[in-house]
């Protein structure tokens, strides 16, 4: 049985816009059930608030820190899904510091397992709502969207140099009108639905 590590932000680990707990459909849930018959096994390990390359102090939440303590060489397929959260309105974060953040990563899994598959999957971009919402304001604004816009770009060219595959979930699903930030039920299963693809028709 091959093995998929899904690593990620709040959207890995299926926050709901509508009332913050969990969703139990949300994409790697998902994509667990559809490629389990197919001879997969995937592991969630999708944390709210976690970054890309940002260090805010907190293990868990810093992907440079925490993803050596869950990856191991075990693996056939990582998917990343960080750095929607390096666009806080706190960072002063440019193209090139997505482009290295997501490099890093690719670097730090590769020293352990270098012929792992890795695939990133590059965010949807944040909605107006999110500089509105009664709490997400506190950390993002309209800088954050803009540069929300940007990460695709650093992620391909980051993409190419490592020689991981991406997806660009803008593509497919948008985030929901009541955070601007997360995804809703649609979305997870379109989403699970894309990578369901990308594993089994490959």
């Amino acid at each position: 049985m091959k093995k998929i590590l899904c690593f990620g932000d709040s959207n890995t680990y299926g926050y709901n816009p509508k009332d913050s707990t969990r969703l139990n459909d949300r994409w790697s849930a998902l994509l667990k059930q559809k490629l389990f018959s197919f001879g997969f096994e995937v592991v969630e390990q999708g944390h709210n608030n976690r970054k890309c390359f940002i260090d805010d102090g907190s293990l868990e939440l810093t992907s440079p820190r925490i993803l050596p303590q869950v990856f191991n060489k075990t693996y056939d397929y990582l998917v990343l899904a960080v750095g929607i959260n390096d666009t806080q309105k706190l960072y002063s974060t440019t193209q090139e510091d997505f482009k290295q953040g997501i490099i890093n990563l690719v670097n730090i899994v590769r020293k352990i397992s270098p012929s792992i598959r890795i695939l990133i999957l590059s965010p949807s971009i944040l909605k107006d709502s999110v500089v509105n919402h009664f709490y997400f304001s506190n950390l993002f604004d309209y800088s954050s969207i803009q540069k929300s816009k940007e990460i695709f770009s650093a992620y391909k060219s980051a993409a190419i140099e490592t020689k991981c595959d991406i997806i660009n979930l803008d593509d497919y699903a948008s985030v929901s009108n009541i955070d601007g930030l997360h995804y809703d039920s649609l979305a997870h299963k379109t989403i699970a639905e894309k990578l369901f693809q990308y594993f089994t028709l490959e």
